[in-house]
């Protein structure tokens, strides 16, 4: 087995580099979508984008325990596109 969060920080560290929108699913059900700009220990920030899919809509604050999933998203889900 590998140590802690290793196989969670690589995850998350290709998701930010590769710039890859996902899809966010909480503890409670809810679906966010975005992309993942930055992350530590405890957190994650999620920017989402506007219609356009082009320019920063917001970004949310996330607390890691409340985050169930993650998964690449695309573009029929959401239609934006996978990379910026």
């Amino acid at each position: 087995m590998g140590t802690g969060n290793s196989v969670q920080i690589q995850f998350l560290q290709n998701v930010v580099t590769e710039k890859l929108f996902v899809n966010i699913y909480l503890h409670n059900g809810v679906r966010l979508s975005g992309y993942i700009v930055e992350f530590d220990d405890g957190s994650v920030l999620l920017t989402g984008l506007d219609k356009s899919g082009k320019t920063a809509k917001h970004t949310q604050l996330l607390y890691r325990h409340a985050i169930a999933t993650i998964t690449p998203g695309n573009e029929n889900e959401s239609g934006t596109p996978t990379k910026r």
